[in-house]
């Protein structure tokens, strides 16, 4: 109750921050208007269907406990301590809200001057926004270069164009051996003979 009459009050009570823009200001087109509208309808009667008659009257079997509980309707029980209690805290809240923020929001200045480490705190959200960006920073960019480089170096150098570059040099080198004159593939058959023979000449022996 306290944030959203905080809400209300520097939005509709409060002093412009930009006096152009709000002299330029103007109600929304029906477009946009008119779904709010209708939200905001069932939002403000909503929490009444919690009572048979409400329930009854809007089309529902009756109250909230008799369409969600269908089997057993009895088991919901309506607390109305707990209820009163709840109004209570939300309507407190709300007067707390609209003390601390009306007449230019002097009484939450000075709270917030009073308590400005817990309210440094707070207004950065106890720097949790911070913790996931340093670690974004220092960890997940820090693994993901990692990965590139090993990525781009191991898999892509050596890995895949390393092998392209071992089937062109074979190419190449088996290149020259395909010289197109018949005598130097006669004289290629005669040597890998003799290399043949000096080879089970050996291991006969």
């Amino acid at each position: 109750g306290m944030y959203m009459t905080r809400l209300f009050v520097l939005t509709f009570l409060g002093e412009p921050n930009d006096p152009h823009v709000y002299d330029h200001a103007h109600e929304a087109e029906p477009l946009m208007s008119v779904p709010l509208i209708l939200l905001a309808i069932p939002a403000s009667i909503g929490g009444l269907v919690v009572f048979h008659g409400v329930g009854k009257a809007l089309g529902f079997p009756g109250g909230f406990g008799e369409f969600v509980f269908l089997e057993e309707p009895e088991k919901f029980k309506f607390h109305v301590d707990t209820a009163l209690l709840s109004t209570a805290l939300a309507g407190g809240g709300a007067l707390i809200g609209l003390f601390a923020w009306s007449n230019g929001a002097q009484i939450a200045t000075r709270v917030r001057q009073t308590f400005s480490p817990i309210a440094t705190l707070l207004a950065n959200r106890y720097y949790i926004d911070n913790v996931y960006q340093w670690a974004i920073n220092n960890l997940v960019l820090g693994l993901s270069g990692l990965v590139a480089w090993f990525d781009r170096n191991v898999v892509n150098d050596t890995g895949v164009d390393g092998s392209a570059g071992l089937g062109y040099l074979a190419g190449y080198e088996l290149k020259l051996t395909e010289t197109g004159k018949i005598p130097n593939y006669a004289l290629a058959i005669a040597g890998g003979v003799v290399i043949l023979s000096v080879l089970f000449l050996v291991l006969e022996a």
